[in-house]
């Protein structure tokens, strides 16, 4: 199977580089990094990292389905990021979405559990869908508003024999510009939401429970 790991990065380059150093010693995924930004560029042409650019800066869910739109023949697409590191029993990730070829695989992430913060796509999930993250957010709740469409539609298989790190300033990481970007639009993205899930609360308390464990 062909699984790609992809990571949305810039102004961050010592960042990025640890986090696919940590990558690269438990697995032989595909690297895709998309960027917009000129020192990242650099950094990584010539190595084997796939690179895509695009400027200017763009939301998280839009360089999710821009990565996911443009590399061709994938069957895993792993929604990653530059403070997103392998935590535990990374090579189950391939059999269990064989398993569960048109499932969103939901693994822990160790920051944010109570959803797939870092979801793993599966082709036939995509090829149904045509796209992952509803780009109307510019940051926030678009992880939310897509467990929100797996749980509705029983599109959604939690696996937390799996487990990604998930390096984030509320675990203790500094603060940056990238984060700054990101957050500043929170109340934004949450009234984004609320408008288009006005019983999200309820409706996940309920499905949730309805979600299948795969125990592997």
């Amino acid at each position: 199977m062909k699984t790609i790991l992809s990571i949305p990065s810039g102004n961050r380059v010592k960042k990025l580089l640890k986090c696919i150093e940590k990558w690269r010693k438990v697995c032989d995924f595909e690297i895709h990094v998309i960027t917009w930004d000129s020192v990242t560029m650099e950094a990584l042409r010539g190595t084997d990292f796939v690179l895509y650019t695009h400027k200017p800066m763009q939301s998280f869910a839009k360089n999710q389905n821009e990565l996911a739109d443009i590399t061709p023949d994938w069957d895993i697409f792993i929604c990653g990021a530059d403070d997103l590191y392998p935590g535990n029993n990374i090579h189950l990730i391939e059999p269990v979405c064989r398993d569960n070829p048109d499932k969103v695989i939901w693994v822990k992430d160790g920051l944010y559990d109570a959803q797939p913060t870092h979801p793993i796509i599966t082709r036939g999930w995509y090829e149904k869908h045509g796209y992952i993250f509803d780009e109307g957010y510019k940051h926030n709740f678009c992880d939310t508003d897509l467990f929100v469409r797996l749980l509705n539609a029983g599109e959604v298989v939690k696996c937390f024999d799996i487990a990604f790190d998930h390096r984030h300033p509320l675990k203790g990481a500094k603060y940056d510009s990238i984060y700054f970007a990101g957050e500043k639009n929170f109340e934004k993205d949450q009234m984004t939401f609320m408008l288009k899930h006005p019983f999200a609360d309820a409706d996940m308390k309920i499905n949730v429970k309805k979600c299948p464990e795969v125990r592997v």
